[in-house]
C-alpha cells in the first residue's frame, strides 16, 4: 500500500491549476477555504472554481471513506483488494488516455514535420 501511495503522491500533484494531494485531506481542505474565502471577499471568480474543485476532492474523500466502510463491513480483509481492483482500473484508463494524447500530439507535430520534410525520408 506504501508503494503504490507513494506512486500516487508523486503522480497526482495538480488539480487543473492548483497544487494538491491525492492522500491527504487537510490541505486540501485548507486550499478549499481558502478559495472560498477569497472568492467570498474579492468575487474572484477564479476563486470561486478551485473552491468548487476542491469542494468535490473531498467530497471524493469523503465518499471513498463511506465506500470503503461500507464494503469492509460486507466482505472484511477482501475489501483491499476492491481498492487495489479500482486502481488497477484507473492506471489502465490512464495510460490508455495518455496514449491517445501523445498520439494526438505526434500526429499534429507529424503533419507540421512531412510538409518540409523529404518525402524519401518516410519510413512508413
Amino acid at each position: 500500500m506504501s508503494f503504490v501511495a507513494a506512486i500516487q503522491f508523486a503522480t497526482f500533484r495538480t488539480l487543473v491549476d492548483a497544487p494538491y494531494t491525492t492522500l491527504l485531506t487537510s490541505g486540501n481542505l485548507r486550499a478549499l477555504v481558502e478559495s472560498t474565502h477569497r472568492w467570498l471577499v474579492t468575487r474572484d471568480s477564479d476563486s470561486a472554481r478551485h473552491a468548487q474543485r476542491f469542494a468535490a476532492v473531498l467530497f471524493a474523500f469523503a465518499g471513498g471513506a463511506l465506500l470503503g466502510a461500507v464494503i469492509t463491513r460486507h466482505v472484511d480483509v477482501a475489501a483491499v483488494g476492491v481498492a487495489a481492483g479500482l486502481l488497477a482500473v484507473l492506471m489502465a484508463w490512464l495510460m490508455l488516455q495518455t496514449r491517445a494524447i501523445e498520439r494526438r500530439a505526434a500526429a499534429a507535430t507529424g503533419d507540421a514535420d512531412r510538409s518540409t520534410a523529404d518525402p524519401r525520408d518516410r519510413t512508413s
